[in-house]
């Protein structure tokens, strides 16, 4: 292909999401709870991490909610996985993260919201351009993809199929 200001564009793309890439490890972004505990994925290493990234004020995170809750239900039995809810909100929205919480009867889960510092920033390591977005990272902290299917049938394939590895 010709060079072009579009092929360029299409390159810088590439390799900002290289890193981003199965078997390629996880980001290990500042992440809270909310309690104020401190998170990153290493914590959760020998599990399956199955993740939400979502917003307050994101209609169709919302709507689809109660569909990943089902599915973490699904699995619930299963000590070998966890599922995760990162949200994208702003440090001033943080009440409002926690009433949509209470709200949307998310309570029995692990809700997390990004905590930007000097050295990590969650959204630009996984270049959140957009919510919802969902995705799975292995027992070993590697990515499986940062781009899975919602929540459904494809997504549980995916979760299957990893717990198997």
């Amino acid at each position: 292909v010709a060079d072009s200001p579009l092929k360029q564009e299409i390159l810088k793309l590439y390799s900002q999401y290289a890193s981003l890439t199965k078997g390629k490890p996880a980001p290990l972004s500042i992440l809270k709870d909310t309690n104020g505990k401190v998170y990153t994925f290493a914590d959760f290493k020998g599990k399956v991490i199955v993740v939400d990234i979502w917003a307050t004020w994101c209609c169709n995170c919302i709507k689809k909610m109660p569909q990943f809750m089902q599915l973490k239900d699904e699995f619930k039995e299963n000590e070998n996985i966890i599922f995760i809810t990162v949200s994208i909100d702003r440090k001033s929205a943080h009440g409002k993260w926690l009433k949509a919480i209470e709200e949307n009867n998310m309570t029995d889960m692990l809700n997390l919201i990004s905590a930007p510092s000097e050295n990590s920033h969650f959204e630009t390591e996984y270049h959140v351009v957009g919510v919802p977005r969902y995705f799975i990272i292995d027992k070993k902290g590697q990515i499986v993809t940062t781009f899975a299917p919602g929540p459904g049938k494809e997504m549980k394939e995916l979760i299957l199929n990893t717990l198997k590895q």
